[in-house]
């Protein structure tokens, strides 16, 4: 019987660290994404603010400025 107790915690023990592994990687990739995608959704506004300067009758060097706000 106290084998079986000890095996079972062993058994546990490593169930738990696994999890615990998998938990961070899954953790790691999403603030990976999050920041990627942010990077992303950040260019893409900024290339639609650049043709709504653009549209509005800015030359290129004044939605240039408009975009990055300089």
């Amino acid at each position: 019987m106290t084998i079986n107790v000890f095996a079972g915690a062993i058994v546990f023990a490593i169930l738990v660290i696994i999890w615990i592994g998998m938990m961070s990687v899954a953790s790691l990739v999403e603030y990976l994404m999050s920041r990627r995608w942010a990077a992303i959704f950040r260019g893409l506004g900024r290339i639609v603010r650049y043709g709504f300067a653009r549209l509005g009758g800015a030359n290129q060097q004044e939605a240039h400025r408009l975009v990055l706000q300089k």
